[in-house]
């Protein structure tokens, strides 16, 4: 049985791309859950959140207090690349499980953890890994070469809404939601 999970990044599409998706699993009567992608991501959505992935440990009390104030849920479970000090990550994927120099960025985090978590569709909305990002002012494309030589990825199960992602992946449609995974 296919467990669906929507990854929300920080694009400034993302709230029609949250929309496009949750309409589909909603048309197809499939449950899912979210998980946002750092702290640009996690006031794009209004619903409860299940899981946060960042490789900014620094950003993890940001994080909690944007929601916090934001009067969303806070207890989703926090995926980091580190155990930080507080030791409130849940789940640790270090940087080198990919065996690659390269990262893919904190969304490739969360389709790794979302594999670990036993998901078999998972759709990113808001990760197109192009144009430049938030916080650090560099392109998002330098992350594109960590998805290619990423040696865990299972890309069967995982599509995007948008951009390179979209491109590298493949685009999500209903048929493929419906097709049964392992």
């Amino acid at each position: 049985m296919n467990k669906y999970l929507i990854i929300i990044g920080a694009a400034p599409n993302v709230e029609n791309e949250i929309v496009s998706a949750r309409n589909m699993l909603i048309f197809l009567e499939k449950n899912f859950d979210y998980m946002c992608i750092g702290l640009d991501a996690v006031d794009k959505i209004h619903d409860n959140i299940k899981y946060v992935a960042t490789y900014h440990a620094i950003d993890i009390p940001y994080i909690k207090e944007k929601r916090h104030n934001l009067k969303l849920n806070t207890d989703y479970k926090l995926i980091c690349n580190e155990q930080p000090e507080s030791n409130v990550v849940d789940l640790v994927i270090p940087k080198a499980i990919n065996k690659i120099e390269k990262s893919g960025s904190s969304s490739l985090l969360g389709v790794y953890a979302a594999q670990i978590y036993g998901y078999n569709k998972i759709i990113l909305c808001g990760c197109p890994l192009e144009g430049i990002s938030n916080s650090v002012k560099t392109p998002y494309a330098q992350y594109q070469s960590g998805w290619v030589q990423s040696i865990k990825l299972e890309r069967e199960k995982v599509r995007s809404m948008s951009g390179w992602t979209k491109s590298f992946l493949g685009e999500v449609t209903l048929d493929w939601l419906e097709k049964e995974w392992e």
